[in-house]
């Protein structure tokens, strides 16, 4: 890894966010990205940039550019005005003793040893670095836990969650209040909800909960008058509840069909209807985010209504997007795939779960390794992460778009990784078709 010379001069060229520093001894040079010094707010992330993006300079490419005036950093880490080299006198100065590397306001020093006043010999590794951050910056975990915090501004706010008493939906209840944020939350499960309303007090946050079916619409409206009694403002709004069953269309009754479409498109946008005035209270904008599936991006067989439905919930979204955008109210869709889940496995029928049951444990694993890139479901804390970053304002300006946490599925559009040699392919080659079936067998 490259290193920086002992004493040395920064030139701030153009917009300055390039800096270079030459070595005293060598006259090597160095660029590495940073922000300008004079930014103390700044100045720890610049430092840390600085040593692991170091690279050397085509002196090349700076002859005939316009440069600023340069300047010499001393022990101290003031700015005094001085030559465009250091003079002999300094440099040797500089072989006598350790250079301190401290910008105005910073108290986390880093101490360069240039011995031999060479490049090679005053270089300082990545590990010695993190070494010397930790022991003379103790506080930096926290420095950077707060400065995402203050990013992300997510304390204080209120959020939401139908669907989220238990399961997937529970997980984003609690990412949520670790974050700071108060939350409403309705499930069918009134005993999971409990729990999650007792772990979300625990963590010193508000909780009001409600037993409710979002499929039923006065109990969703006494749901969202609660929300409105209990809270002056609602932030975010997070709509996790839906589900199906595995079957042809021609096998499904009309009641099952209608079930589907209130059950993952209907009451989504009822549930929209009553958030977005509690929303607009503040004026200061806020984020929707709903629950779709890699079904509504595919031919889904089996699935149809269920694909129709949440076709529908993505579309809505990304037309609410627009309508909503002179708010500055956010609406984005979260698609999930094969998730490790109860409404997963309620979705397929008996006979799936019996069928894998009776395999050898080493092989139940293996067709997720085939059809999942990661190789692994993305567990409910991806989920969360996603609902995070979406309802946090690090995504002020991303609205309708559709986030796939799937670990790889939608990207991959029905590549699966066969095995037996057959590698990435959308059907089984000869290595699977061979072991999948033998001569005289019925297809």
């Amino acid at each position: 890894m490259a290193g920086v010379g002992s004493t040395y001069n920064c030139m701030w060229q153009l917009d300055e966010r390039v800096q270079t520093v030459e070595c005293s001894a060598s006259r090597q040079r160095w660029r590495r990205a940073a922000p300008p010094p004079s930014r103390a707010t700044d100045n720890n992330m610049g430092m840390i940039a600085l040593d692991v993006a170091t690279r050397p300079i085509n002196r090349k490419r700076l002859r005939g550019r316009p440069r600023a005036k340069r300047r010499d950093h001393d022990v101290h880490g003031k700015f005094v005005k001085g030559r465009a080299r250091p003079s002999a006198q300094r440099r040797a100065t500089a072989s006598q003793r350790h250079t301190m590397l401290l910008e105005p306001e910073c108290n986390a020093p880093s101490i360069l040893n240039p011995a031999d006043q060479h490049c090679d010999a005053c270089i300082l590794s990545l590990a010695d670095w993190h070494a010397n951050l930790q022991s003379d910056h103790a506080d930096w975990g926290e420095y950077m836990s707060s400065f995402l915090e203050e990013r992300a501004n997510l304390t204080g706010k209120v959020a939401a969650v139908i669907g989220g008493g238990g399961g997937i939906g529970a997980g984003i209840s609690l990412a949520l209040a670790r974050a700071g944020v108060d939350v409403a939350m309705c499930d069918i499960d009134a005993a999971a909800m409990a729990e999650t309303e007792s772990a979300v007090r625990a963590l010193g946050r508000q909780a009001v909960t409600l037993k409710v079916d979002a499929t039923d619409e006065t109990a969703l409206d006494a749901f969202y008058d609660i929300v409105e009694q209990a809270f002056p403002r609602l932030d975010i709004l997070v709509n996790v509840a839906g589900g199906t069953k595995r079957q042809m269309l021609a096998e499904t009754s009309r009641a099952d069909i209608v079930r589907d479409i209130h059950r993952n498109y209907g009451y989504v946008v009822q549930s929209l209807q009553r958030a977005i005035p509690l929303i607009q209270r503040t004026g200061e904008g806020g984020s929707i985010i709903n629950f779709t599936s890699i079904e509504a991006h595919r031919g889904a067989a089996s699935f149809a209504v269920y694909a129709g439905a949440k076709a529908a919930t993505t579309n809505f979204s990304r037309s609410m997007a627009v309508e909503l955008g002179k708010d500055r109210i956010r609406v984005n869709c979260i698609a999930p795939d094969t998730t490790p889940s109860h409404g997963n496995v309620a979705a397929m029928p008996p006979s799936f779960a019996e069928g894998f049951a009776q395999l050898p444990s080493h092989v139940q694993g293996k067709g997720l390794d085939m059809y999942i890139p990661a190789r692994e479901q993305p567990p409910v804390e991806a989920l969360a992460n996603a609902i995070l970053f979406l309802g946090s304002d690090l995504s002020t300006f991303v609205s309708g778009m559709t986030l796939h946490v799937d670990g790889g599925t939608m990207a991959a559009a029905g590549f699966l990784d066969w095995p037996f040699g057959d590698g990435f392919v959308p059907t089984p080659l000869a290595g699977t078709l061979s072991r999948l079936y033998r001569e005289g067998d019925d297809a």
